[in-house]
């Protein structure tokens, strides 16, 4: 496991960052774990992540439906309404019928989430904090690019994040939020021909357009920044931001870009400490 502590507004927040290979060749695909019976179904993944949560002394997480993309984010957690019971007195929350990529966590609490390369932002403003994937589908609304925006209320999980901490009674500018363990741009190539040509075409034209400094034109592809991407969100947003500890410094962890099995997961434990 991977460790990393790190400080968001003078919150202390402790991230485990778990390779496939720590649990089984595929690793941590939480996908397989939606109800109580999973547990006993699926004994060796759920033994795995009480294990890793016990070392991080987590006993209560929230495990959000993050497949979706949905940019969305919950305020009201109770939402969540499947609790499971991993065994030692460790439960998570999850509902797989409520597509979101971020959460609010209190105090001793945890995020949870299954990933091949998607960075996890971290928010906070006052006493709050908001802990959501930011895949490329949360940052950016793929139909969008198409010309019809399925997204109405805002157009990424970054402005999901603010209006759900502006909700809550703060201001922009009491609001902070870093990026952690982002894909790096050298290895998220989007080529321009073969089967997702023309989509990644589009794709790299409308980023141009909207956040230009997020995409680089280079050997028949582009080449997606997701740090730039969501550092550029965050400065229109009026928020305080950086983002840090790319993939690239960790080289364990498992990537859809890394050659290997595309299937393969890591498991991503965020703790708020405070």
């Amino acid at each position: 496991m991977y460790k990393i502590k790190v400080s968001v507004g003078g919150i202390t927040v402790k991230i485990g960052a778990l390779c496939p290979n720590e649990i089984s060749e595929r690793g941590w695909s939480l996908a397989r774990i939606q109800e109580q019976k999973d547990v006993d179904e699926q004994f060796m993944l759920a033994k795995g992540l009480r294990d890793a949560l016990a070392k991080m002394g987590v006993h209560r997480a929230y495990a959000p439906n993050v497949a979706e993309f949905s940019a969305r984010v919950l305020n009201d957690t109770s939402l969540l309404k499947k609790q499971i019971d991993l065994g030692q007195n460790i439960i998570i929350r999850r509902d797989k019928s409520v597509p979101a990529d971020g959460v609010l966590v209190k105090s001793g609490y945890a995020f949870v989430m299954s990933g091949a390369g998607c960075p996890v932002i971290i928010a906070t403003a006052g006493d709050d904090m908001v802990v959501a994937h930011a895949g490329r589908g949360s940052l950016i609304d793929r139909n969008a690019v198409n010309g019809d925006p399925s997204r109405r209320e805002h157009e990424s999980v970054v402005d999901a994040i603010v209006n759900a901490l502006v909700d809550r009674g703060y201001s922009r500018d009491e609001i902070t939020m870093c990026m952690e363990l982002a894909l790096p741009a050298s290895a998220f190539m989007h080529r321009f021909d073969g089967t997702y040509g023309a989509c990644n075409r589009a794709l790299c034209e409308f980023v141009e357009k909207q956040w230009p400094c997020a995409v680089t034109r280079k050997n028949g592809g582009m080449l997606l920044d997701l740090e730039s991407l969501f550092e550029e969100q965050a400065r229109r947003a009026g928020v305080t931001y950086w983002a840090e500890n790319s993939l690239a410094e960790f080289p364990a962890l498992a990537h859809t870009r890394d050659g290997k099995d595309s299937s393969r997961r890591n498991l991503i434990i965020v703790k708020r400490c405070s």
